[in-house]
C-alpha cells in the first residue's frame, strides 16, 4: 500500500481482481482521500445499496413464506377431500363429514358426484 499512489491503473486493477481483501482495502485507502461532500456522497450512496439489498430480501423472504404458506393450505385442502371421499365410501352423513373435515356441504356433495 505504500507503492498505491505511484501504482498503474491497470496494475492496480489486476491486484483487485487477485485478491478481494486488497481490493477492499484499496477502496477504503480512496475513501481517505475524499473530500467531506465526496465521503457524504458516497455513504449516502451505501447506505442505498444496503436499503435495497435489504428490501430484495425481505420480499424474497415475503415469497418464500407466501408460496410455503399457499403450499400448506393446498395441501391441507387435498387431504381434507381426500378424507371426505373415504368417509363418503363408507356412507357417512354428508354434514357429519362437513363437521369433520371442514369442508363445506356443497364441497362434500361435489365430491360424491365424481
Amino acid at each position: 500500500f505504500k507503492n498505491a499512489q505511484t501504482t498503474g491503473s491497470e496494475e492496480l486493477e489486476m491486484i483487485k481482481k487477485s485478491c478481494p481483501l486488497v481490493s477492499k482495502a484499496y477502496d477504503v485507502l480512496e475513501c481517505c482521500n475524499y473530500t467531506p461532500e465526496e465521503y457524504e456522497a458516497y455513504w449516502l450512496f451505501e447506505m442505498g445499496k444496503a436499503a435495497h439489498t435489504a428490501s430484495i430480501k425481505g420480499a424474497r423472504e415475503e415469497g418464500e413464506a407466501e408460496g410455503e404458506a399457499k403450499g400448506l393450505a393446498e395441501g391441507e385442502a387435498k387431504k381434507a377431500r381426500e378424507t371426505a371421499i373415504a368417509m363418503l365410501v363408507d356412507g357417512l352423513s354428508v354434514e357429519k363429514i362437513s363437521s369433520y373435515t371442514g369442508l363445506s356441504v356443497e364441497e362434500v356433495n361435489s365430491l360424491s358426484q365424481t
